[in-house]
């Protein structure tokens, strides 16, 4: 099922969810942490678990409540997955800002090394080009 109507079915089921929050609608659950995010997904898979039970048939029946408690789960699964995506990018974008910073200051400390390493002729020089 593709993201665009992953989100398109949600949207057009008005899908709710029941947290400790209250009931929150697909667009509050971005603003939510992953942890309170997984804890939902949990717990729906739960009820998708006691919905469904265990079965042997190739094709179960599936009722609307297994199938809305479906939808949940898929939208929740890829909300999880994308801001794992979006943790994992912070996380590395700060790492790089990081290693740019040290070696900017590392740069720097080089190049006054090779002003210190200069003669006074040659400080003299570059001061008249400045």
């Amino acid at each position: 099922m593709t993201t665009f109507t992953l989100f398109e079915r949600a949207s057009r089921a008005n899908l709710v969810f029941g947290t400790t929050r209250g009931t929150l609608e697909v667009s509050d659950l971005w603003r939510l942490a992953l942890c309170d995010l997984n804890t939902i997904a949990v717990s729906i898979n739960e009820a998708l678990t006691a919905e469904t039970g265990a079965t042997f048939l190739t094709k179960p029946t599936t009722s609307k409540t297994s199938i809305l408690l479906t939808l949940k789960l898929d939208v929740l699964k890829r909300l999880i997955e994308v801001r794992e995506e979006e943790e994992a990018a912070a996380v590395q974008a700060t790492e790089k800002a990081i290693k740019k910073r040290k070696l900017l200051k590392v740069l720097a400390n080089k190049r006054d090394e090779d002003l210190q390493t200069m003669t006074e002729a040659e400080i003299l020089a570059e001061l008249e080009t400045l």
